[in-house]
């Protein structure tokens, strides 16, 4: 966002926004979707490891049911979108070798709101829980990437596209939505070692705020300035080996869902941006044509004095010229 964004209105938006969003009667919250990050309950928590204790994922345990029925936790946070890669992918040519790296990603930044505040302390609280989990072994915790000036520590996830190896699932597979993959460019990587699964989408959506209902949203249609709410889940797997043969851990933020919620900020940075008045010129006509006419009367005085005198010079030439050739005398 540039200096046309009214950053001073940002910090109370995502304040009133991430309180709305965290409303028990907010869609995603009230299906069980979604948690808001900044009032996450730990004792609810759960941490489960997959792949022989290489990969692990946090859980909510859903108290509403059964104490022994958990999902995965999909942690939600409100903030103004400052970075984003979000489909559709347009190329169709592309190293084969990057195909399976590919992914959709977004950061937002809360402007100091406390809600986005204490949002980033809670999943700072639950990578620990990740690292303790995992023992003695070496493992790179989560924490936020980067720092804008204005708006603060910004919380960035992404997905990948894809989900890479020879025995993935058919029951896991899914075909890309329409408003993803628009151009068929990602079906088209598609083949027996490299498929699109349940854990590769990212719901895009728009919320009504006057129907408190979620409608799928085209990804291509958010803009930088947006208020969005974020929905990501905290994931650690391996990543290599160190120098003593040993495995090395990585924990990331997931991106799973992405929701429009408010688009007067960004909208009043384009208005300003692109109508700003032209500045009046007051012009004095008179003055004006009395310079002109200044102008014209001295470039013609100019113009015949060079002539005058360039005529001058080549007469004096002339003379100079003939004063040295040798005339016979004439009879």
């Amino acid at each position: 966002m540039d200096s046309f964004y009214p950053h001073n209105e940002a910090a109370d938006l995502v304040q009133i926004w991430s309180l709305k969003a965290s409303n028990e009667d907010a869609p995603l919250v009230k299906a069980g979707l979604s948690f808001p990050a900044y009032s996450i309950d730990s004792d609810l928590l759960k941490i489960k490891k997959f792949d022989g204790g290489d990969t692990a994922k946090v859980y909510v345990s859903d108290l509403q049911l059964s104490e022994k029925r958990t999902s995965e936790g999909i942690f939600s946070v409100v903030g103004v979108l400052c970075a984003k890669e979000l489909p559709p992918v347009k190329k169709h040519v592309m190293n084969p070798k990057r195909v399976p790296y590919i992914r959709q990603h977004a950061g937002i930044v809360g402007y100091g709101a406390l809600a986005f505040e204490q949002s980033l302390m809670n999943l700072s609280s639950i990578g620990y829980d990740m690292v303790v989990a995992f023992g003695s072994r070496e493992i790179e915790g989560w924490k936020t990437e980067k720092t804008h000036a204005v708006g603060g520590p910004e919380l960035s996830s992404s997905c990948r596209y894809f989900t890479v190896g020879k025995n993935t699932p058919d029951n896991s597979k899914v075909a890309f939505p329409s408003a993803v993959d628009p151009f068929g460019v990602l079906s088209s990587y598609v083949n027996e070692t490299v498929n699109h699964c349940f854990d590769n989408d990212v719901m895009y959506m728009q919320y009504n705020d006057k129907t408190r209902r979620c409608m799928l949203k085209d990804p291509a249609t958010f803009q930088l300035g947006d208020v969005v709410e974020m929905g990501v889940s905290l994931v650690t797997w391996k990543t290599g080996r160190n120098n003593t043969l040993e495995s090395k851990y990585t924990t990331k933020l997931v991106l799973r869902t992405l929701t429009f919620l408010d688009g007067s900020l960004s909208r009043k940075a384009y208005i300003a941006r692109n109508a700003r008045p032209v500045k009046s010129i007051n012009i004095n006509t008179e003055e004006v044509l009395n310079t002109l006419s200044l102008k014209r009367a001295r470039f013609v005085e100019d113009q015949l004095h060079e002539t005058f005198e360039g005529d001058e010079q080549e007469t004096c030439e002339t003379r100079r010229k003939l004063a040295r050739m040798n005339l016979d005398d004439v009879e």
